[in-house]
């Protein structure tokens, strides 16, 4: 696989390509599990698909590639292998082949948490651009074993629109697998003096409409400080109605050699105790030698 990767990269390179790759393993400097003490211990954590372990990508102006690798336990199988080449024909038309994926807005916490993708799936995407406007099209394979239509099964399709303007950007997402398990969506995204903020609702229709999920981030900073709040709010509708609101937050104060940063993780705010935990992690930032 590095080899092609070099073969690609050098072929790139006539074309006055940009070439980048990285290779991540998560360790811990000190870990103290309740009985037991471990201090630098290195070890392979990269099975979730925000934790690659090798990523490459070779950009030019009118084509390039993208490759990701993740670990299944200790193996690399065919679901963490994901790649996508795409080409750009004209300034306002882009095609990609490969894994595809987009979303109307995303977090920048932990960068997974909205619902607002379309779906990954593995098949073609185009991208359409005119000034403001732009539209999304993907259609693709329901899961591993059906390419887009085999006869019985439509696989994945997918349609996201965006324009934006000085009040900011507004989206709309429609996505379906085999046309039954379809999402709707509407975001708007924009600033208001020091705060940045945008608005996902989405709505849910599995043999009947029965989920519904506004979702709201927020971020700023005020001279060292800075902050970022993502609220995602699950209304499951049906017998009986549930509302499940979430918290993630992080504060961060940077001071001239360090950084000091509080994460909060609320799966639920209506539920505490052993029925609803919550996760809070301090942690430092600095930076070693140059």
């Amino acid at each position: 696989i590095v080899g092609i990767l070099l073969a690609g990269a050098m072929a790139f390179s006539a074309f006055a390509a940009d070439f980048s790759a990285q290779v991540k393993m998560r360790g811990s400097l000190v870990n103290f599990d309740g009985s037991n003490f471990k201090a630098l211990s290195m070890g392979v954590d990269n099975g979730a698909d925000y934790n690659q372990l090798f990523a490459t990508s070779v950009t030019a102006d009118k084509a390039g590639s993208e490759v990701k690798l993740w670990l299944n336990g200790d193996a690399i199988t065919t679901d963490t292998f994901k790649f996508k080449v795409w080409i750009q024909p004209i300034d306002m038309l882009k095609l990609t082949f490969g894994n595809n994926n987009f979303n109307l807005n995303q977090e920048t916490i932990d960068y997974y948490r909205s619902n607002s993708d379309a779906g990954e799936s593995f098949g073609y995407s185009a991208t359409i651009t005119s000034g403001a406007f732009s539209a999304d099209i993907m259609i693709g394979a329901a899961d591993a074993g059906n390419f887009w239509y085999d006869g019985e099964n439509f696989g994945r399709t997918a349609l996201k629109v965006q324009y934006g303007a000085d009040f900011g950007t507004i989206n709309a997402l429609f996505t379906a697998n085999n046309f039954k398990d379809m999402k709707f969506g509407a975001g708007y995204k924009g600033a208001f003096g020091p705060v940045n903020m945008w608005v996902n609702v989405l709505a849910f229709v599995n043999d009947g409409f029965n989920r519904v999920r506004p979702e709201l981030f927020a971020n700023g900073s005020v001279d060292a400080f800075s902050w970022a709040a993502f609220v995602p709010v699950d209304i499951n509708l049906g017998d009986s109605v549930s509302v499940a609101p979430g918290l993630v937050a992080k504060l961060s104060y940077q001071l001239s050699a360090c950084g000091i940063d509080l994460y909060i993780n609320k799966g639920d705010v209506t539920k505490w105790g052993a029925a609803g935990a919550i996760q809070v992690r301090p942690g430092v930032r600095f930076n070693v030698g140059s």
